[in-house]
């Protein structure tokens, strides 16, 4: 506050008096803040809530100063107006404009404060990114695989327009995982049992825009089975040839190739009702052949069959008469 006195004398020495009026000395710029949506770091809408705050205090002090008239308000860029003045308010609607820009980018809004005293504060803004396009992505099991022999597997997963977001998992949509950072390799452990298992995955973005995507894999932890029958069940065999009798079966993901160990050496091949081989040993005696089965998810099974392999001719002597060189009967 600044008060002048004022005091008139006239010529004769006559002293009038004392006049006074006084005014408020205010050379502080007004100061405030500006928050969009609450300090969120990016929104999906045009459409935010400024919340805002003034103060007009001389030189720093506690002391008010001439008090906020008026604020305005502009989106900051290459084309920007200010809005007319009008009454301070704590909260404001505001709507972001593009002004040339792309959507991703980030939005300024500036605003200044007006004291009664005239003086213009700088200009006070906020920033946040406008983005109202939803990410995409996809979500492979496994690299693709049809099949899996464990419960355990791998997720990739891809992904756009995910700037500053977040992802998390589910089983059939049965509970989520918590958000975590976005990546493009996750470890992941699928419901319990065998059979089609779907897994979910949630996309969602800076903006809270959200995406979903899902994968399927068929878990087989059961080994196959069958029978293995040498040389249609004989005890006994003369030859080094051996032909084996197969059957065999798997109940979720299906047999997908055989081999034949032991006695025999087959290598791996297409399933079929059976096959022959040469034993790898002349040695007489017991010879087990094993039939070896593989399921699409990489599960193994066996089955076994012996024979007893004799190939030296028997041998033995006749005497007629204990010896005797002639007889009359």
């Amino acid at each position: 506050m600044r008060t002048v006195y004022y005091q008139i004398k006239d010529v004769l020495e006559h002293e009038s008096d004392v006049y006074s009026d006084s005014i408020i000395l205010d050379t502080t710029l007004p100061r405030g803040t500006i928050t969009i949506n609450q300090g969120t770091s990016a929104t999906s809408s045009k459409e935010v809530l400024l919340t805002l705050s003034y103060e007009d205090l001389i030189n720093g002090s506690t002391t008010e100063g001439s008090g906020v008239d008026v604020v305005r308000f502009r989106n900051a860029g290459t084309v920007a107006t200010w809005g007319i003045w009008e009454s301070p308010v704590t909260t404001k609607t505001w709507w972001l404009e593009p002004l040339g820009g792309t959507v991703g980018e980030n939005r300024i809004v500036e605003f200044q404060i007006r004291d009664k005293a005239g003086l213009v504060s700088t200009v006070i803004s906020d920033i946040i990114m406008l983005n109202d396009i939803a990410p995409s992505g996809t979500l492979t099991i496994n690299s693709g695989n049809i099949y899996a022999g464990t419960h355990a597997v791998t997720l990739s997963i891809t992904y756009v327009n995910m700037s500053g977001g977040a992802m998390r998992f589910s089983n059939e949509r049965s509970g989520w995982s918590d958000w975590v950072s976005p990546s493009v390799a996750a470890t992941w452990t699928l419901s319990p049992g065998d059979g089609d298992k779907l897994v979910y995955c949630q996309l969602r973005n800076n903006a809270g825009l959200t995406y979903e995507c899902s994968d399927s894999i068929i878990v087989d932890t059961t080994s196959p089975f069958g029978t293995v029958v040498i040389n249609d069940g004989a005890v006994y065999a003369s030859s080094t040839t051996l032909g084996m009798s197969v059957e065999y079966n798997d109940l979720v993901s299906g047999v997908n190739q055989v081999k034949y160990t032991g006695a025999v050496t087959v290598g791996w091949g297409t399933p079929t009702s059976g096959t022959s081989a040469t034993m790898g040993s002349s040695v007489e005696g017991v010879k087990t052949v094993s039939f070896v089965m593989q399921d699409n998810a990489g599960n193994i099974g066996t089955a076994t069959d012996t024979i007893i392999y004799d190939h030296y001719s028997p041998t033995g002597t006749i005497t007629i008469n204990n010896g005797a060189a002639l007889t009359n009967a």
